[in-house]
């Protein structure tokens, strides 16, 4: 009643809510300090108590006003704001207590025992409680922390997208609604939910008329690398260089091409080279467009154009390896000092790596610095080389599509010494004008069906792909009749070379994800200078998980080894994660040796005379 607070039940809960229970975590598995939520409503009018609760680590959440006017929303309660908050409530039930705080608790009609719904921040319905969705977890930013360690014990897909803000931090985690009760048992961290569904689909349809002056704002926030940096080497197409978003971190001079009459700009129908530039800079925009955050690059971007324009001879297979190597070389002899990690995201096309071939041993070579003038050489470079191991074409049908066994790795994937990047999948929104209907072929956290399998290839042969990055998805009519591939919904964003009218494209495919591995790799290199590209490799991978579905295949293989090495051979060693990579050299416990070792070669004893 008006002027008079109310205190509900413990079973006054609505009947189609999940009861949120005090916050004591699960042994092992909860981050941030112990405490509860609880529901809170008062008259739209009112405002809410704020800075004396704030003292006390009280925190107020998910405050908005329903359609019959009342003002509701959620506090968190640490534990040990426990005894402040019950000596204010007796004082108030007592009549005594200062004026403040009496008026401060008059705001509030009731208390009440929350739902999950009590931090639902959407217009649309709330999910069934065992619906799996994007859940986008808008938390507090001193506390976003404490969300990701608790959400992956339990077993949720925590996406490595963000959208930051100076208020908060917004991290999407797939589960159900009773995974999410299970989540705010664990953590202190959640101020609001609601359902995700920021997708590159929004900035390429809905707002295509917004991209130039999104890309101005976004441009505003990027500050570059010195010149002195590590370098992205991208070997593609060319790269359309006056792009806004890579102008600053493309030098002229880094600007390479294996025959100078090929160019240096972007000749490929659609600027691949442009696209991959941008994934290798700053990885997928989808968020960084939509957010306010200010990005401090550490790494700068070359460039060689590998491919001829049309209007060329195509480079005779039997030279791939030869001309390969010609272009690794051209920005280490322009600028020796460099630091770099090299991307090709180029495979002969339809050959698989289930053999070594005279590119993929070119593509040893240069790895280990073992290229021509370097055999004899003590101190040649070690390279760190990035192959994407090619796509499944989109003339598949389903059932072809989904059998790993039919798509094969492309040549030079193969290579030993180089990092293999396959392709996995987050995305599971479908929308579009014409797909109406349309379903995902690929589950939250599934091998991408962009992606090809090193699953038939020879036991000998190495296990590629070593690791899996975000490569898209694909959508299918229910019955499987029709596919349709390159939907922005289920891709991701990056530069588009076509900057003047739509500086923004959707990507997609094994491409797209070696573009966001070369990312990873060189952001490792800037954190860590004069780490051997063999350390850099060894981190990616060690740093690497298997998503819960990777894991949901691994464990329905009814533990046969066979069947377990073939589920490696889709997935690799997972996907790898830069905060784990980042710690592993920086600070947590993991020893990291660089060392050469010395091959120890026992003569063989003289056979005793007479013997």
């Amino acid at each position: 009643m008006p002027g008079k607070l109310a205190l509900a039940p413990e079973d006054g809960a609505a009947a189609d809510g999940l009861i949120i229970h005090p916050h004591h975590g699960e042994i092992g598995q909860a981050a941030g300090k112990p405490g509860v939520y609880v529901e809170i409503a008062s008259q739209a009018e009112k405002s809410l108590p704020e800075t004396a609760w704030l003292k006390q680590g009280i925190r107020i959440a998910a405050v908005r006003t329903e359609d019959d006017e009342v003002q509701v929303g959620g506090l968190f309660i640490p534990n040990e704001a426990e005894q402040f908050l019950k000596k204010t409530l007796a004082d108030y039930s007592a009549g005594g207590g200062t004026d403040a705080a009496k008026k401060r608790l008059e705001q509030i009609d009731r208390f009440s025992t929350p739902t999950v719904g009590t931090l639902w921040f959407d217009r649309r319905p709330l999910p069934g409680p065992a619906d799996p969705i994007w859940w986008e977890c808008w938390c507090w930013t001193d506390r976003a922390g404490n969300l990701a360690r608790p959400a992956k014990r339990l077993g949720l897909r925590v996406s490595e997208q963000r959208l930051i803000f100076p208020e908060c931090v917004v991290v999407p985690v797939y589960g159900t609604r009773d995974d999410i009760e299970r989540l705010l048992f664990n953590t202190d961290a959640i101020e609001r939910l609601r359902h995700a569904s920021d997708t590159p689909h929004v900035f390429i349809s809905e707002m295509v008329d917004e991209q130039v002056p999104l890309l101005r704002d976004l441009v505003g926030r990027v500050t570059p690398a010195p010149i002195t940096a590590p370098a992205a080497c991208i070997l593609d197409s060319g790269t359309n260089r006056s792009h806004p978003l890579l102008v600053d971190s493309l030098a002229a001079g880094d600007q390479h091409a294996v025959d100078q009459n090929w160019g240096l700009d972007d000749h490929y129908d659609g600027g691949h080279g442009t696209q991959m530039a941008g994934m290798a800079l700053l990885g997928d925009l989808t968020h960084p467009v939509a957010d306010n955050r200010q990005i401090v690059l550490g790494h700068r971007l070359e460039t060689v154009t590998l491919l001829p324009p049309e209007a060329f001879k195509p480079t005779e297979p039997a030279n791939y390896g030869f001309v390969t190597q010609q272009a690794i070389s051209l920005p280490e002899i322009h600028a020796p000092d460099t630091t770099r990690v090299f991307c090709m995201a180029i495979t002969n096309k339809n050959v698989p790596g289930d053999r070594p071939t005279s590119w993929s041993a070119a593509m040893d070579q240069a790895a280990v610095g073992k290229m021509d003038g370097e055999k004899d050489e003590p101190m040649a470079p070690k390279r760190l080389i990035l192959i994407s191991g090619g796509n499944v074409q989109d003339n598949a049908g389903l059932g072809a599509m989904s059998d790993p066994t039919l798509h094969p790795m492309e040549d030079p994937v193969q290579a030993w010494n180089t990092l293999g990047v396959g392709g996995f999948t987050d995305r599971d929104v479908v929308k579009g004008k014409y797909l109406n209907g349309y379903l995902p072929i690929a589950a939250v956290g599934d091998r991408s069906p962009y992606s090809k399998t090193s699953v038939a290839w020879p036991v000998e042969m190495p296990l590629k792909p070593e690791v899996v990055f975000e490569a898209g998805n694909r959508a299918v009519r229910p019955g499987g009749s029709d596919l349709a591939s390159g939907v922005p919904s289920l891709s991701v964003l990056t530069s588009s070379s076509d900057f003047v009218a739509d500086p923004l494209t959707a990507f997609w495919a094994t491409s797209a994800a070696t573009g966001e591995a070369t990312r990873f790799a060189t952001s490792i290199v800037a954190a860590s200078p004069g780490t051997w590209p063999e350390t850099v490799r060894a981190l990616m991978v060690h740093s690497a998980r298997w998503t819960p579905k990777m894991i949901e295949h691994i464990a329905g293989a009814k533990k046969r080894k066979k069947a377990h090495f073939a589920l490696a051979r889709q997935f690799g060693y997972g996907v790898p994660q830069l905060d784990r990579a980042l710690s592993s050299a920086n600070s947590d416990l993991a020893l990291v040796a660089e060392a050469t070792i010395s091959r120890f070669i026992e003569k063989p004893k003289k056979e005793a005379v007479g013997s």
